[in-house]
């Protein structure tokens, strides 16, 4: 019954209803989602019982069944005839009898061995003569012995720490992937540093580089589509997004930033924007594209929200409605840009890269998965799709990527910054917005 495949579905999908439904109580006990997931609940555990019950009694009759066979055998056992016992009773008499043979005859190999064997004569020559030192090396000897052979064993177990790390933190780590690096993104202080290499200032100017690289790597007449997405969460998708969206539209170019992370997607909090009705609304024929698509505080940027969380929204994103709204938004926009889900936590960022033809892959040094960043772009390179380049976000300034910043004292824009970060690549997207 253990291993019954509906117990285990059932189990299963059990877990996960409870789980959601304990994140979303966690959250508001209010929360419009719970009534359904409490129904899911309670009918999930009355097939898993109804499940329950039937292997038990499967169970059961298995177990009679074989009692019956039981009882049968010992039946025909008893009927078997007395020249049959006769012969089973004299069959392990010559089987013992046999055994005593070989123990007999290995006794006797023995003790024609031990015949055999005879003792050598020992004697003693010389005694042996005490030394006038102890061998070996001496206390100091080994006392820098012992030191040198720690710091070969620590200088060798930090650079196997550094080459098997599970994170990208190192330049040839990066370089092992196989993607151009053409962006580089400085960590941005958000405690009131305003010079030096955490300033805005210097995100700014990143960014503006982030924005010429792409459109050298673009290449192609037409509005440039870009979808954006990570490994892993927490590596800085959003914040890449929303800023490098800001870039293209301070340089007069009409930018739509599109918030397609339907799973947890939070960008109309740092635009201060509604987030329904947004995509998912318009992918299921519940509005019109007018509604949806939103004009934003910055010029020359336009958004659409993630819209109403959806259990289909996966399924949303590859539908036909999907492909006709991206064809209709290229006669509108110069610049598109799409911020998916991360990599590992489903297809949609797939669907969209596929969809766009072009991806752009952030990562964060000392956060980023290295297995998981491996698996996920081995997949990429089997889709029709162009790998833009890497993002690398969250640059310190121990970094050996340092130098590709963009920053110098002296040259900063005083009181002229074009727009500033709307989000802290420290604290992710749905933080307040830089004043």
């Amino acid at each position: 019954m253990a291993a019954s495949p509906s117990v285990m579905q059932l189990s299963t999908q059990l877990y996960q209803y409870e789980r959601a439904r304990d994140s979303l109580a966690s959250r508001s006990t209010s929360h419009p989602d719970l009534p359904r997931l409490n129904q899911l609940v309670s009918s999930t555990e009355a097939d898993l019982l109804h499940a329950v019950q039937g292997g038990v009694q499967s169970a059961i009759a298995s177990l009679e069944g074989r009692i019956t066979a039981m009882n049968d055998l010992r039946a025909r056992q008893q009927q078997l005839s007395t020249s049959e016992e006769e012969e089973a009773r004299l069959t392990e008499r010559v089987d013992n009898a046999q055994k005593v043979a070989d123990e007999l005859r290995v006794e006797y190999q023995k003790a024609k061995i031990a015949e055999a064997v005879t003792v050598g004569q020992v004697e003693i020559v010389d005694h042996a003569a005490l030394p006038a030192k102890p061998a070996g090396i001496g206390l100091p000897e080994q006392i820098a012995l012992g030191l040198l052979l720690g710091l070969m064993l620590g200088s060798g177990g930090a650079f196997l720490a550094e080459r098997l790390g599970s994170t990208i933190a190192q330049r040839v780590q990066v370089e092992q992937l196989g993607m151009s690096v053409i962006g580089v993104i400085t960590h941005l202080d958000r405690d009131g540093a305003e010079t030096g290499m955490k300033s805005p200032d210097a995100v700014v100017e990143a960014f503006r580089g982030l924005r010429l690289s792409l459109v050298n790597e673009y290449g192609a007449p037409g509005p440039l589509v870009i979808t954006v997405t990570s490994p892993g969460s927490g590596d800085g998708k959003s914040f890449v997004s929303s800023n490098l969206s800001l870039a293209f539209a301070y340089a007069k170019q009409r930018t739509l930033l599109v918030d397609a992370d339907l799973r947890r997607g939070a960008l109309h909090r740092v635009l201060n924007l509604r987030r329904q009705p947004g995509l998912t609304d318009f992918l299921a024929g519940d509005v019109s594209r007018a509604p949806v698509v939103q004009t934003t505080s910055h010029p020359c940027l336009d958004f659409i929200a993630s819209g109403t969380r959806r259990r289909d929204a996966p399924e949303l994103l590859g539908s036909a409605a999907m492909t006709d709204l991206v064809t209709s938004l290229r006669s509108t926009y110069e610049v598109i840009v799409v911020d998916t889900a991360p990599l590992g936590a489903g297809v949609d960022a797939l669907v969209l890269a596929k969809l766009a033809r072009n991806l752009l892959m952030v990562l964060r040094l000392g956060r980023t998965d290295r297995v998981l960043a491996e698996a996920k772009l081995e997949i990429l390179r089997r889709l029709p799709l162009r790998l833009l380049g890497a993002v690398l976000n969250d640059v310190r300034d121990e970094s050996e990527y340092r130098a590709y910043a963009y920053y110098m004292d002296g040259y900063a824009l005083t009181n002229e910054p074009l727009f500033r970060p709307l989000a802290g690549n420290k604290q992710g997207v749905g933080s307040r917005p830089a004043r």
